[in-house]
């Protein structure tokens, strides 16, 4: 199939099927292949892509399998010549180091000095800010290293029951979208509709039980809030149903539509479901706090 190298780019599911035609009446297909070939094309318009990660991760273990194959295939002969151990060394390591950069480079601790100074400089005469997400308590965001919860960093908020851990984050969330950051919001305890309830009852300053009192003043308070905050989306899931890949897609799906999180808020991490979950209650809440802590926020 012609590889339509003009475009720099690999063809996409709209243009897919009138390749594929022109490629047959070309004869560049053969005709024992064109029923596969459909059928493969089929199978592609319909495999489901929304998961980044697992697609990254099938395309990295084929990409890693493919590499050590040839890799084998240009060994074995030198295997039977019993010579050029270095040359059969670099093929295997070449091979097994096939697959996605995971982490950001290196960092040249000695050599960045130069740099650190210079922006502790800027930062004492006031040229730049730390991008800390305020918590709406200057006293709490002085003891924050950003002054406010740091960008793709994971914090949590621990306590007894009862100690008032999704009050606090409710009120966090209220707090950073009333400042402008756009904030997710979603509970694994409480449904959207009370979270709601509460966020009402603190911006219009209204005791929750009295918010049908006078509904009109409430809307008017929260429609003038609205206007200077940033967007604040509420969501909630059935407890031990929530994984973090699903929460991972529904960031993404918000980043399509031009909304990109700020801040992301979890109540709570301890009830969600791990990707794979096994007998050891540790092991899941480990894996769910690692897989969380890779969400990709801003």
């Amino acid at each position: 199939m012609s590889m339509r190298r003009p475009y720099r780019s690999v063809p996409d599911m709209k243009i897919l099927p009138t390749i594929l035609k022109d490629e047959i009446a070309a004869k560049r297909i053969r005709s024992d292949m064109v029923d596969p070939i459909k059928k493969m094309v089929r199978e592609v318009l319909t495999t489901d892509l929304s998961n980044p990660q697992f697609v990254q991760d099938k395309v990295t273990d084929f990409a890693k399998h493919q590499a050590v194959e040839g890799a084998i295939m240009q060994i074995l002969p030198l295997l039977e010549k019993g010579k050029d151990w270095g040359k059969i060394g670099q093929l295997m390591k070449d091979a097994v180091s096939v697959g996605s950069t995971t982490d950001g480079g290196d960092y040249d601790f000695f050599n960045e000095i130069g740099n650190r100074t210079k922006q502790r400089h800027d930062l004492k005469a006031g040229k730049v800010i730390r991008n800390g997400i305020m918590t709406g308590y200057p006293a709490i965001d002085a003891y924050l290293y950003h002054l406010g919860w740091g960008r793709k960093e994971l914090s949590c908020m621990m306590g007894a029951a009862k100690a008032g851990k999704s009050m606090s984050l409710g009120d966090f969330g209220k707090n950073a979208a009333m400042a402008g950051y756009n904030v997710l919001y979603d509970s694994l305890e409480v449904s959207k509709e009370i979270i709601a309830e509460r966020i009402d009852a603190a911006m219009s300053d209204t005791l929750m039980r009295e918010l049908h009192k006078d509904p009109d003043a409430v809307e008017a308070a929260i429609r003038a809030i609205a206007a200077k905050s940033g967007h604040f989306k509420l969501r909630d899931h059935a407890s031990g149903t929530l994984k973090p890949s699903a929460l991972h897609r529904v960031i993404e799906n918000y980043r399509a539509e031009g909304i990109i999180f700020d801040l992301v808020i979890v109540d709570y991490a301890d009830i969600m479901a791990a990707e794979y979950r096994s007998n050891n209650l540790i092991e899941n809440l480990r894996t769910i706090y690692i897989d969380l802590r890779a969400s990709p926020t801003s």
